[in-house]
């Protein structure tokens, strides 16, 4: 066993993968999406994630919800979320940059390197 494995902690317990659909089969917007896991652990990524999108709920080892993070495969990026106000928010991947929101902050390490950092 490495120093690294014998000291890490468990942060996460499970994985569950979802797919969200904002429309009705006849193509009507719902107000609130119809949530499936689906049966083979696939799900394709909608051109459009106001129609439908794919997200995993990865949920906290030691039980507090606030800990919870969903993240959400779009075709332009990838989005992690929690609702934890005393840590990270948010991260957001797209192909320009990494955008990490902080409190009332969000801090960018764009494509060239540069770091930007802006105030909510």
């Amino acid at each position: 066993m490495t120093s690294l494995t014998s000291s890490a902690r468990r942060v996460w317990k499970s994985a569950q993968l979802f797919v969200g659909f904002h429309r009705d089969p006849k193509g009507q917007a719902r107000d609130i999406p119809h949530v499936w896991p689906p049966k083979d652990g696939r799900a394709s990524i909608h051109p459009d994630p106001n129609q439908q999108e794919s997200f995993v709920e990865l949920q906290s080892a030691d039980g507090d919800s606030t800990q919870d993070v969903q993240i959400r495969l779009r075709p332009d990026k990838i989005v992690l979320r929690r609702d934890a106000k005393d840590a990270w928010e948010g991260v957001m991947i797209d192909e320009h940059a990494v955008t990490v929101k902080v409190g009332d902050a969000s801090i960018s390490v764009n494509q060239d390197g540069s770091v930007t950092r802006r105030r909510w």
